[in-house]
């Protein structure tokens, strides 16, 4: 084979470590910031991470919820690598959009957050934040935005069950975290996380999306 390690690549005889590295803190941060962006009425994700608001959402979400449950792979630095998605979000050069990092959201949870909610409720970590996440989602769903304009949701195969879900879960926030398919079975079984959820919700709703991150990563444990 060439040698690519010449030219920098990190050659690894086990990618599972560096694929999970990536999903959660590179994709999770993606998925948990589009609905609250969203939410904001924010239509680059450059123009999110630039407002302190979220950009300090994310460094705590990395720090405290995600990365404590990863094992750090051979050669990375998980301060550093989460540092450097910080920039990388920020780069108005990529300009990303938030409807992008909105789709799908039903095939992403399973593995972008769900395990850092199940992991974190397993260890008795901080989950806050993904909470936060998951009810950013919910609120999303439900179709309006902070300032009751109308969002257009994006493409997603499971959308008619989850935003039902959603809808529901303004009588009975327990409903949204009984979506199985996306959320799985554990998360709706502790207490916890839906005591952390159900705040968020009720929030989201009163503050909305910038009030709220300001407000939770203040008060993270």
């Amino acid at each position: 084979r060439p040698a690519f390690e010449r030219a920098g690549v990190l050659m690894a005889d086990d990618v599972t470590v560096y694929e999970h590295m990536k999903l959660r803190l590179l994709n999770g941060s993606h998925s948990g910031l589009a609905y609250l962006a969203a939410l904001a009425g924010i239509h680059f994700v450059h123009d999110a991470v630039q407002d302190q608001r979220f950009s300090s959402f994310l460094r705590v979400f990395m720090k405290t919820e995600a990365a404590p449950n990863l094992t750090p792979p051979p050669g990375i630095q998980l301060d550093l690598y989460q540092e450097s998605l910080i920039e990388r979000f920020s780069n108005p050069a990529i300009a990303d959009t938030v409807g992008r990092l909105c789709m799908d959201g039903t095939a992403k949870f399973p593995t972008f957050l769900v395990p850092t909610a199940e992991a974190q409720i397993k260890s008795g970590g901080p989950l806050n934040l993904v909470a936060l996440m998951t009810a950013g989602w919910c609120r999303y769903l439900r179709g309006v935005a902070d300032d009751g304009t109308l969002l257009t949701l994006a493409h997603d195969p499971g959308i008619a069950e989850a935003t039902a879900a959603a809808h529901e879960s303004i009588h009975d926030p327990r409903a949204f975290l009984a979506l199985e398919s996306a959320l799985g079975a554990n998360l709706s079984k502790s207490d916890r996380f839906v005591s952390a959820f159900t705040r968020a919700l009720t929030d989201l709703e009163k503050f909305g999306a910038l009030q709220t991150l300001a407000m939770w990563v203040q008060s993270h444990d």
